[in-house]
């Protein structure tokens, strides 16, 4: 089978808007929406702090870039959906000492 961890974001996905790529990952579970008095907007990766500019500026699955940030971690899946070409899970993330 296909290896979550691995697979890219579609590129149609990927030219949305922010907003609506987060409302549709939202939309996959229910109970979960976009507050219409949040606000964000996307910084682009080179005015990223140093710091954070590989965890953040990437295009391989985050779960991946934590695993390899902090040399392993257990990943325990709570919810999935996939429909179509996106994929969603709710990950509990847990350290090799056991601790969330």
């Amino acid at each position: 089978g296909t290896n979550a961890a691995t697979q890219r974001v579609p590129s149609s996905v990927a030219d949305e808007p922010p907003r609506m790529m987060l409302e549709k990952l939202l939309a996959l579970f229910p109970g979960e929406s976009l507050h219409s008095d949040i606000a964000f907007e996307e910084t682009p990766a080179e005015r990223l702090l140093p710091r954070y500019h590989h965890l953040l500026n990437h295009t391989e699955h985050l779960t991946k870039v934590l695993q390899d940030l902090h040399g392993g971690l257990d990943v325990k899946v709570m919810e999935s959906d996939c429909r179509g070409d996106i994929y969603a899970r709710r990950t509990l993330l847990v350290a090799p000492s056991g601790s969330p």
